[in-house]
């Protein structure tokens, strides 16, 4: 298994080969590409789960990394291995080829940034690593015994959560919310501050965070927070979430929780 871009949908790749291996009594071998899309190892977010019995770390910017890389796939095939990239992934969710065809494969290698398989509840097998477990314990101790709901305001490079899920659409739903419930507590996620601000300023009392770390997206530390602000989320009641985001549907799925997205009525 090979999952492809950022956190969430690397996350969604390998929980559906995870879920395959132990449905299939296959083990997962995992590699990691620290080069594209995402800066730091797997293994310092999660205990690796039992069905996975190797791990390869290696990046797409390394020259000698990319061709170790090639020598394995070659390897792969002339063992006799298939090599499914995400066009195959698509054709399998599409309905053309059935999973059991995949797993009638000896060798099954597997890029994607899809989940392309589930049979059980989702991340049942990922277990956060201690010390970020403990910062998501100490943020809900913190914050006591409230009614807690989830929002996730996804701007940066996604055009479709600012095209269809403005912060107006937030801040309605946040105020439905309010009006039943004049206690209650929102677990705010954003990688904008400006937004942050106006929502702090929006429900004075209202919005909780987990503590900000302030590194660069390019820095490993950075993927932690975020891991950490995605357990947060999971652990509300539920989610309002922005349109077009992985991080929003994957909390909504590590909790088990309703995912409502934020948009404008037509």
């Amino acid at each position: 298994m090979e999952p492809e871009n950022g956190l969430c949908n690397r996350l969604r790749a390998l929980d559906s080969a995870v879920q395959l291996g132990e449905q299939a009594q296959r083990p997962v071998v995992i590699f990691w590409n620290q080069g594209a899309g995402l800066v730091g190892d797997l293994r310092r977010l999660f205990v690796l789960p039992r069905q996975v019995t190797h791990f390869w770390m290696w990046s797409s910017h390394s020259r000698i990394d990319r061709s170790r890389h090639r020598v394995r796939l070659a390897v792969h095939r002339l063992a006799g291995g298939t090599v499914y990239r995400q066009m195959d992934v698509d054709r399998l969710l599409n309905g053309e080829v059935s999973v059991s065809a995949w797993v009638a494969q000896r060798r099954l290698f597997v890029r994607t940034a899809s989940r392309f398989f589930s049979a059980g509840r989702l991340y049942a097998a990922w277990k956060p690593r201690d010390h970020l477990q403990e910062k998501v314990n100490a943020f809900f101790d913190r914050v006591g015994e409230r009614r807690l709901i989830g929002v996730h305001i996804r701007r940066g490079d996604q055009r479709v959560s600012k095209s269809l899920s403005p912060t107006s659409a937030f801040i309605a739903r946040m105020q439905q919310v309010l009006n039943d419930d004049p206690e209650v507590g929102f677990v705010l996620a954003t990688d904008e501050p400006a937004e942050a601000q106006r929502l702090t300023e929006a429900f004075p009392g209202h919005i909780l965070r987990v503590p900000q770390d302030h590194y660069p997206r390019s820095h490993p530390a950075a993927v932690e927070t975020a891991l950490v602000e995605l357990l947060a989320l999971a652990g509300t009641e539920m989610i309002i979430g922005s349109a077009g985001s992985s991080f929003s549907e994957t909390a909504a799925e590590f909790g088990g929780i309703p995912l409502i997205i934020a948009t404008t009525p037509s």
